[in-house]
């Protein structure tokens, strides 16, 4: 920009851009490196202020740092929390695991079981069909002669019976002797 009063300096072409090309290479990184080390010296003069209180805060700074003071606690407590609730679904996952292990062995022993039952229910009809299948004649020696005797018995006191009764046609009919048993 020209000020009233001066010149205005007549480049040509050619020495324009010969005098950009040296700000760029000379100049420039010179006034990067000097606002670099400004910011730096301000970053470091803020970290070196203090606390939020201290004077020359705005209200509103206090007051949102409050509120961050009070969000990282939450968060803190979730955290903890949320470590508590992780190890609870863990001891549930592992008593769930266990139940699962005492069921299937429980089932196991009910199988095993139910087979046993089911073996000696075969047995006990087994036995049943073998017993009423067996004729009556060769259950054993002493009810074929309990039978004999029975016979025998019943024998004699018909005759005895129709002896005490007067007799039936051609008079009174001996009583038979008893059997040599």
């Amino acid at each position: 920009m020209e000020t009233p009063g001066e010149e205005a300096l007549s480049l040509t072409p050619q020495e324009e851009q010969l005098l950009r090309r040296f700000f760029r290479r000379h100049a420039l990184p010179y006034a990067v490196g000097l606002g670099a080390a400004i910011l730096l010296w301000g970053a470091l003069v803020l970290a070196r202020s203090g606390p939020a209180d201290a004077p020359g805060d705005a209200p509103e700074l206090s007051g949102l740092r409050t509120e961050l003071d009070r969000a990282v606690k939450s968060l803190t407590a979730a955290s903890s929390r949320l470590q508590q609730l992780e190890r609870s679904a863990e001891q549930t996952a592992n008593s769930a695991e266990a139940l699962h292990r005492r069921l299937d062995s429980a089932l196991q022993r009910v199988d095993v079981l139910e087979n046993g039952a089911d073996e000696t229910q075969k047995r006990v009809m087994d036995s049943v069909a073998r017993l009423s299948a067996k004729p009556a004649a060769a259950a054993s020696p002493d009810v074929d002669a309990m039978r004999e005797r029975l016979d025998s018995i019943e024998t004699r006191l018909f005759y005895f019976e129709r002896a005490l009764a007067g007799g039936g046609p051609g008079g009174p009919s001996p009583v038979p002797p008893a059997s040599p048993d």
